[in-house]
């Protein structure tokens, strides 16, 4: 018989000196198991998807992206206009090891799966405001965040925190979106640090494939 695993496990005859007689299928059978457990553990680095190598290499470390706005030291983030949902800026891809994420035109495309993310995004000077990460291409709420206020009188700031667990069973395109009561035409989305040689660091979207 050929190997039943790793659908089911295998069953071998224990065979006797002298009484036994050892046939083809005696050292084929088991050499198929081995071949099949060989598969089923991965070669070091192996990019087959269902080893044991490939899941805990990437799943111990889980697959982490990071992607953020990055501007220069002198410049604000940009204007947050009231009652409307106004796209963050997402410039920068600071970690993707595995390559499961791109971005452009500030938007961030994911591969399938489960994903597990963070996103800090500031605002300044706009009252209460709302961010939420918004699936492109399935027009629908992912994740919304918490609740900001960032006073208008004297210039507040504050950061819409959004954290969750959604999944997506093919690539998906996503923005970050943020809602505000009142407007700030070019700090609403973050004041610059304004120190020469340190750059101005505005929305922070994390994400773990699990």
């Amino acid at each position: 018989m050929a190997t039943n695993f790793p659908t089911s496990l295998d069953s071998y005859d224990t065979k006797v000196d002298s009484v036994t007689d050892v046939v083809a299928a005696d050292i084929n059978d088991p050499q198929d198991a081995i071949e099949a457990l060989e598969a089923k553990v991965g070669i070091d680095g192996s990019a087959v998807t269902t080893s044991h190598d490939y899941l805990l290499s990437h799943r111990m470390s889980k697959e982490y992206v990071k992607v953020s706005d990055v501007k220069a030291y002198n410049v604000d983030g940009g204007g947050l206009i009231k009652d409307a949902w106004r796209t963050r800026d997402i410039n920068t891809e600071d970690s993707d090891v595995y390559s499961i994420c791109s971005i452009g035109s500030n938007q961030i495309t994911l591969e399938a799966g489960t994903y597990l993310c963070s996103i800090i995004v500031p605002a300044y000077n706009v009252g209460r405001n709302v961010a939420r990460l918004y699936n492109i291409s399935d027009t629908s709420v992912a994740i919304i965040g918490t609740v900001g206020y960032s006073a208008t009188i004297y210039g507040g700031f504050s950061h819409s925190i959004i954290k969750g667990l959604f999944t997506i069973a093919a690539q998906k395109i996503f923005e970050v979106q943020h809602y505000s009561l009142n407007s700030a035409t070019t700090s609403g989305f973050g004041l610059s640090t304004n120190i020469s040689g340190v750059n101005s660091i505005y929305t922070v979207a994390e994400f773990w494939r699990m």
